[in-house]
């Protein structure tokens, strides 16, 4: 490629029109930043959305099971105690089968159904209150089911 200096002034010229400059160059680079900026708050967004969408979908599976089981047997009832065994209790009891207990309508929640203890404050949870599970948003305290781990 022939140096600039060496070119009469008219190819010059024709040299420089094809190049980009560096304010062109600075401006795509700003607008890709942009672009890609409100692309990511878009995708963050709508995974937190799916997120709480799971976890009221799980905490409605807890408590229908609960409903379902207080109209067929009684009130289940079970004193919110200090930690996770309350709810660890709630669901055993809705996974009993009635083939082995005579329970009508039960199980109330799949026997194979796993729950993973939480106090992460990050996490979506399900707590215990005496009557009905109810949910604990990230950044809140509190010991309770993880309602995304729900298996």
């Amino acid at each position: 490629m022939p140096d600039l200096l060496t070119l009469p002034s008219a190819g010059r010229e024709i040299l420089a029109e094809r190049a980009f400059s560096l304010t062109e160059l600075l401006v795509v680079v700003a607008v890709l930043a942009i672009l890609a900026a409100i692309g990511i708050s878009v995708i963050t967004g709508t995974v937190e959305s799916s997120k709480a969408n799971t976890a009221g979908a799980n905490l409605e599976i807890l408590n229908r099971a609960v409903r379902h089981y207080s109209q067929a047997v009684r009130e289940l009832t079970v004193a919110p105690m200090d930690g996770i065994s309350d709810e660890t209790e709630v669901v055993a009891e809705l996974k009993i089968d009635g083939s082995v207990d005579s329970r009508p309508g039960s199980p109330y929640l799949q026997p194979t159904l796993k729950i993973t203890p939480s106090n992460d404050s990050s996490r979506y949870r399900a707590s215990w209150n005496g009557y009905e599970f109810q949910l604990i948003e990230p950044g809140k305290n509190g010991i309770g089911i993880d309602l995304l781990d729900m298996q």
